[in-house]
């Protein structure tokens, strides 16, 4: 039995297997490192919207939203540049203050508080061009609101020479945009009279470049100002049931008795 088992293993061994061969290509297994690329032409579709913005740009070939953006770093440098930069830009297109109007005044107004003196001094300038540059007063009217919050956070900041600055930003919206002071007077006038107050309970002079007189003087010339604006408003009397009354002036007085006891 064992060696017909042997025979028959010899046997199967023996037989010729016929299967097929199958040639395969060479170089299969090599890398293909050449890369075939096509160019997609899209018409329109990366050019923004307002492609006039695009070709005003600055020496630096700095376009103003770059520089807008820039103005809320926290680097001083690249905000003073920002501010060199968008100076330079609404000097040679006056037109971008009116068309960038919004995004401008949410971009300059804040810069009015902050401690260098320089940053400050750069966006009192470039506001004032920004109004100058405006067409009309009811342009600035939605945003007299946010004006006078910044204006209002300089009157009564802790810094005597950023409380200075805001009577120099006042200043400026009393010349170019009265209609905001007008329309916002009972928010203005008690930080105005507050300062003086404040001054003649203070005796740090050390921080602010005049003395105590010279302070009130400069606050009550910008009071002033203001009480004459608000008068002039108020000489357009309105008739109620037959009497002629004066709204501007009476919310003027109303806010100096609130201010005079509060400093009591």
């Amino acid at each position: 039995m064992a060696k017909s088992g042997r025979k028959r293993k010899r046997a199967e061994k023996s037989k010729t297997k016929l299967r097929q061969s199958i040639k395969l290509p060479k170089n299969l297994n090599e890398t293909q490192t050449k890369i075939t690329a096509k160019k997609i032409v899209v018409a329109d579709q990366l050019k923004s919207k307002d492609s006039n913005t695009e070709t005003k740009l600055t020496k630096k070939k700095i376009g103003i939203k770059d520089l807008i953006s820039k103005l809320g770093h926290y680097s001083t440098s690249i905000k003073s540049e920002a501010l060199d930069g968008l100076l330079e830009l609404l000097k040679a297109y006056p037109e971008l203050c009116q068309s960038e109007l919004c995004p401008l005044l949410m971009a300059i107004c804040p810069l009015n508080t902050q401690i260098e003196s320089k940053i400050r001094q750069n966006s009192r300038i470039i506001f004032q061009l920004i109004l100058q540059n405006c067409r009309s007063e009811k342009h600035i009217q939605p945003l007299s609101s946010m004006i006078v919050a910044h204006l209002c956070c300089a009157l009564s900041h802790l810094d005597f020479n950023i409380q200075l600055d805001g009577l120099k930003f006042l200043d400026i919206i009393l010349e170019s945009c009265s209609i905001v002071v007008t329309m916002n007077s009972q928010l203005i006038l008690p930080n105005c009279l507050n300062q003086i107050g404040l001054k003649s309970k203070s005796s740090d002079k050390t921080n602010s470049k005049l003395t105590v007189l010279q302070w009130k003087t400069e606050v009550l010339q910008r009071v002033y100002k203001i009480l004459t604006l608000v008068q002039q408003e108020g000489s357009q009397k309105v008739v109620e049931n037959g009497t002629t009354k004066n709204v501007s002036c009476d919310a003027f007085y109303m806010n100096l008795t609130i201010v005079e006891q509060q400093n009591r």
